[in-house]
């Protein structure tokens, strides 16, 4: 029977590496005899799980290497890595390539552009079978990249022509509209138990999540809400920005000194709240998403936006902008498509701009579904069910397919 080692920086459910291999690992274990995972994050030495051993190292950068060198020797018929291509690299030094290895290798990363483009991977031969983005490029983006003919040096990135798109899932059975699914509160009583009687069941709230960093578009966040309070004077327009406070962003902003910019009250407007590791659970978070009217996204800038998934499973509706991939997930009516333009350059990357909304067209866009409730219902119906067409159920079959096991 079939042995899968993954090899993954991070196992939690908190960062975007850490959730994918945490949700799609469990899923996979019926269909192996046997799972490894080697990670960098725990205690050091060995843990037995239900789905096999989990390696932990907290070793330097090289010595990680030769603590990853033992465990390939584990009679392993496939291999997933996530992560540094660096990887690669160490399991083709141990003897382990996509050429000597019975069953798949496969490479996955959140940006495609990096390990092709840059200069330090040049050489790097083909040990893997397969390269898949788990990012937010369009299914057009991944098939255009799939043509490239490697430049000179890269000859050996054979994963070029099996480039594809996975993205993440969402837990549709944990984020669900509580109406529908289960009345364990009801609207007016969910609202309260946030934010006290400061918000009330005839009060429009919309939700910003994220990292409060210039990159993450909140300037335009802002200015957006604003806008759309002057263009609605009769509705109660609320807003609650989950926030991560950890680690700080190279480009973070004062929520506070925004707000005031954008004539925003804090405490009667606009509310902040923390997103930081512990804070909230699933259960506690569906119970936010169901409190709110819409989830508003204004970058396009992160790999992938965990909360637009979510809170589509919760039946919300989301406003987002019209970039990547979520021009393809929240298209058929499912959500609010915000017009963009260029708004900077990534301040990890100064050759990769980022693209943002425009707030007037972007309040325009959202000012007109807010005036039409028979709207709105088709929405959050929409939404809800294109959420469950990407459960994690779904797409781990997605993989379970790559490995040759479906």
């Amino acid at each position: 029977m079939a042995k899968l080692l993954c090899v993954c920086p991070w196992l939690d459910q908190v960062t975007r590496y850490g959730r994918i291999p945490a949700a799609l690992i469990p899923r996979w274990g019926p269909h192996f005899e046997k799972i490894g995972i080697w990670s960098v994050h725990g205690n050091p030495g060995t843990e037995e799980t239900t789905y096999g051993p989990v390696y932990y190292t907290d070793a330097p950068m090289e010595k990680r290497w030769a603590h990853l060198g033992d465990v390939v020797q584990g009679g392993w018929t496939h291999v997933w890595i996530m992560g540094d291509i660096r990887f690669l690299d160490l399991l083709a030094s141990k003897g382990l390539t996509s050429e000597n290895l019975p069953g798949t290798m496969v490479y996955a990363y959140a940006f495609l552009q990096t390990p092709f483009l840059n200069p330090r991977y040049a050489n790097t031969p083909s040990h893997f079978d397969f390269f898949v983005t788990v990012s937010n490029m369009t299914t057009a983006a991944v098939e255009e990249a799939a043509k490239v003919t490697p430049p000179a040096g890269k000859e050996g990135f054979k994963a070029l022509q099996h480039i594809l798109s996975i993205p993440p899932g969402v837990e549709s059975n944990v984020f669900r509209p509580l109406e529908v699914c289960r009345r364990e509160f009801g609207r007016e009583e969910l609202r309260v138990g946030f934010f006290g009687d400061k918000v009330n069941g005839a009060d429009m709230l919309i939700l910003l999540m994220g990292a409060k960093s210039l990159h993450a578009g909140l300037p335009q966040a802002f200015a957006t809400i604003k806008l759309l309070k002057e263009k609605q004077p009769n509705h109660s327009i609320k807003t609650y920005c989950h926030m991560n406070s950890t680690p700080e962003s190279p480009d973070a902003i004062d929520l506070y000194t925004l707000a005031g910019g954008n004539e925003l009250e804090v405490g009667k407007d606009i509310f902040f709240g923390d997103n930081s590791v512990g804070t909230f659970d699933d259960k506690r978070l569906n119970y936010l998403y169901n409190a709110a009217d819409l989830l508003l996204c204004t970058h396009a800038a992160d790999g992938w936006c965990f909360s637009v998934m979510e809170a589509m499973s919760a039946g919300k509706i989301v406003a987002a902008p019209d970039e990547h991939v979520w021009g393809e997930v929240i298209s058929d009516n499912a959500g609010i498509l915000l017009p963009t333009t260029q708004f900077g350059w990534a301040p990890w990357d100064n050759k990769q701009y980022i693209r943002t909304v425009e707030p007037d067209k972007a309040a325009i866009a959202i000012a007109e579904v807010m005036g039409r409730p028979e709207k709105m219902d088709a929405l959050r119906s929409a939404a809800r069910t294109r959420a469950t067409l990407a459960s994690w159920d779904s797409i781990a079959l997605q993989w379970l397919k790559l490995f040759g096991l479906q």
